[in-house]
């Protein structure tokens, strides 16, 4: 009360933000929206009373006080708050999504000051009223207005707005001496936005071994509201939902087996590989529809009309149209295939953003004329923000520059903006973020992880025995013929290929570090190995020959244009088996090498399903192999050479599969590697089989689509495996909400 007796109201709240907190707080009464107050930038204001601006972290200028002085003339008219909840985002959600209860206005408000009501809480600011001079004229003119007689006479329409009148104009008196004061007053700088962090709690463990390999296991809506992720089940993984304006996540049906999830433009869809489909889910809810077959991918991106993917295998890029259709290879004018993987596409255009995992670079690639050009030298998982920033990720730093799309530069230095967002090396330096177009940043905490598995022998009951060899990326483990070594492909300056001698200890390479090799088999006498590898400048793998002691340059075996990993070779040593994929449907079948006479290579089992996995009974007689014919993975065993009927083994699912030295067994692994399965090969003709039997389960690296990661020891009393080692999983999913503005201060563009 000033000395003449005038009434003035203020708002304390900024004052009470830097208060400690003392226990339970009404979030609609709360004085403040914070997150780590003591970080610059943190938005400061009531938050029944932010305007849908200030809520989204946007500018906001003096049409977000008009918004406030619409919340508050709402209660006065209703006695009730305008946007109402438990919690600060629950307020935020409401006033983002939902229009105030009109209902509960009085039946006999002044149509005019319902007008004035409703211009004041338009959401766009651009149809809000612009000013408090606004404001004040359309209140003086309510007093102009002739109160309506009702049906009995009496006098209705005015009666509320002649009780409340005396307030209105005490408030118009109070915004036109605003008025006047901003008149000569410089411009009021935008208020900062508001930056509120929290972890969502999964309902599913976030097992980084199984639900990362394909891509981000984290997915944001274009509008900041729904996030999607990326859960562990006990058999499978499945894709989980939460509406941020909701108080619970929960799975979303048909999605099992999922991962990589990514939104559509609209924010309508959910995409997301599962099964070696490429499908996609309403966020409304719905049955999955399948947009393609795609074995695997290594990361996708939808844009307006388009869903670019990387392929897993010979890293080449793909696309789709997303209503539905046959995978196209990306490939460029001059006819050279482009590669890379976690592809992004830039808003608007057929430009992605993509990966060079072994190079450590992001990459810019011109869908159209095939044009590629380096533009991060030392990053991988890069996106474009609406902000004008380019993100990219750094071991576990999220780093940013200013970006100019028109020219397709870095315009300024990056900076680290944040730390800690998972980044795992086992599928390729693959990282767990994701940013929506409105701002809302979600990731994976986490650090670094450098550690894959560990090679160990795992005798026929389960027992282990850690072998004494460093953890690593791993692939390709195999036995030699004597059992006394190990080949490894093993992730250095390159991929290579190297040997190991568990009795001492010691590991060297036997491949050189040019180009990358991966997966690779010992010849029968153990002199040899053959491999595939992209040296020689090639873009895809070839297959490849080298003596083990490197008395002899390798040799080059095939020259075909896709991915051909070596899965196993005749007794004889002159005949290779391997899988491949050829034409755009990316399917891998299982061919032959014949090295006599060549060499050259001929498709053996060649059909619209995935045939993978190829093992050789120790006579040759037999071949066993993996088939998705059904729908998933089974074992199936054809003779050979001359294939003939076909008999299933695994009952319930199956993969990998091994014939045991003597060949009166035959074991094969459950799909995500955990389990193993055996069953006695019954001599005949034709050949039966006992029943499915469970050796043992642990925590073991899985299979992928060509190549296998076990293998069993020449005594038959155990096998190599990969033992899975990772550091604790995440608790929970980091969201950052109105992050842009952070990100704007940390890295001005202009």
């Amino acid at each position: 009360i000033s000395t003449d007796g005038t009434v003035k109201i203020l708002d304390f709240g900024l004052a009470k933000a830097w208060e400690p907190h003392t226990g339970d707080v009404d979030p609609a009464e709360s004085p403040t929206i914070t997150a780590e107050m003591t970080r610059v930038g943190t938005i400061l204001g009531t938050a029944p009373y932010l305007s849908p601006e200030q809520a989204r972290g946007q500018a906001v200028d003096r049409r977000a006080d008009i918004w406030a002085f619409g919340c508050v003339l709402y209660e006065m008219l209703t006695g009730r708050r305008t946007f109402a909840g438990s919690t600060s985002t629950e307020i935020l959600a409401q006033i983002l999504e939902r229009d105030p209860d009109w209902s509960a206005l009085p039946p006999d408000l002044s149509p005019s000051l319902d007008r004035l009501l409703r211009r004041c809480l338009e959401k766009d600011p651009k149809q809000r009223l612009r000013d408090a001079g606004d404001v004040a004229l359309a209140l003086e003119d309510l007093d102009l207005e002739q109160p309506q007689v009702s049906a009995d006479g009496g006098r209705s329409g005015s009666n509320l707005t002649m009780r409340i009148l005396p307030w209105l104009v005490a408030t118009a008196a109070a915004i036109l001496a605003i008025v006047t004061w901003i008149g000569k007053s410089p411009p009021a700088q935008p208020e900062a936005s508001p930056t509120v962090r929290f972890t969502e709690a999964s309902p599913a463990l976030l097992d980084i071994a199984r639900i990362g390999h394909a891509g981000s296991a984290v997915a944001i809506s274009p509008n900041g509201q729904v996030l999607v992720w990326v859960g562990a089940t006990t058999e499978s993984t499945q894709l989980y939902m939460r509406h941020l304006d909701e108080n619970e996540a929960h799975p979303i049906p048909g999605t099992e087996g999922g991962l990589a999830p990514l939104f559509s433009p609209d924010g309508e869809w959910i995409g997301f590989w599962a099964k070696e489909r490429l499908k996609k889910v309403a966020v409304s809810g719905g049955v999955p529809q399948t947009i393609c077959e795609m074995s695997h991918v290594h990361g996708a991106s939808w844009g307006d009309g388009i869903i670019v993917m990387g392929a897993v295998g010979d890293l080449t890029l793909w696309w789709v149209d997303p209503a539905g259709g046959q995978a196209q290879r990306v490939d460029s004018l001059d006819g050279l295939i482009i590669q890379g993987e976690y592809p992004k596409l830039l808003p608007g255009s057929r430009t992605v953003l993509l990966s060079q995992m072994g190079q450590n670079t992001v990459d810019l690639v011109s869908l159209d004329s095939g044009e590629v050009s380096t533009l991060v030298s030392e990053g991988t998982n890069a996106s474009y923000l609406p902000t004008g920033h380019l993100v990219w990720t750094h071991e576990d730093n999220l780093l940013a520059a200013p970006f100019d799309v028109s020219s397709s530069t870095l315009t300024g230095q990056a900076r680290t903006v944040i730390e800690g967002v998972l980044n795992e090396t086992l599928h390729g330096a693959l990282s767990h973020y994701a940013v929506s177009d409105e701002g809302t940043l979600a990731y994976l905490p986490g650090t670094f992880q450098q550690a894959g598995s560990r090679p160990t022998w795992v005798k026929l009951d389960g027992t282990t025995e850690p072998l004494p060899l460093p953890a690593d990326t791993y692939l390709s483990p195999r036995v030699s013929p004597d059992g006394r070594r190990l080949l490894l492909s093993r992730q250095a300056k390159t991929r290579s290929l190297w040997l190991a001698e568990p009795a001492r200890g010691v590991m060297s390479p036997i491949t050189g570090d040019e180009g990358d090799q991966y997966w690779a088999i010992w010849t029968p006498d153990g002199g040899n190995i053959v491999f595939n590898s992209t040296q020689g400048g090639e873009r895809t793998t070839n297959i490849w020959m080298q003596p083990v002691d490197r008395s002899a340059p390798p040799t080059r075996l095939t020259t075909e244009p896709f991915h051909q990993p070596p899965q196993d070779m005749t007794r004889d040593g002159r005949t290779v088996l391997f899988v491949g994929a050829i034409g755009a449907n990316a399917n891998f079948d299982i061919f032959v090498l014949h090295l006599d006479n060549g060499p050259t290579t001929a498709p053996l089992i060649d059909t619209s399903a995935q045939e993978i996995k190829p093992a050789l009974s120790p006579d040759d007689r037999w071949l066993a192999y993996a088939s998705n014919v059904t729908g998933r993975l089974e074992v199936y065993v054809q003779p050979f050479p001359d294939l003939g009927a076909t008999i299933r083994v695994s009952p319930n699912g199956g993969t990998e599969p091994i014939w045991s030295p003597s060949g009166d067994r035959l074991y094969y692994r459950s799909q995500n590697g955990r389990r193993v399965f055996a069953v006695d090969v019954i001599s005949g003709d034709p050949l039966r089989f006992g029943s499915e039997e469970l050796l043992f389960e642990g925590s073991f690296e899985p299979g992928v689509t060509w190549g296998s990661k076990w293998d069993i020891h020449p005594d038959g009393e155990k096998f190599l495996m990969l033992q899975a080692e990772y550091q604790d999983p995440p608790e929970g999913i980091r969201v950052v909400t109105n992050w842009f503005a952070e990100l704007e201060r940390l890295v001005p563009t202009e």
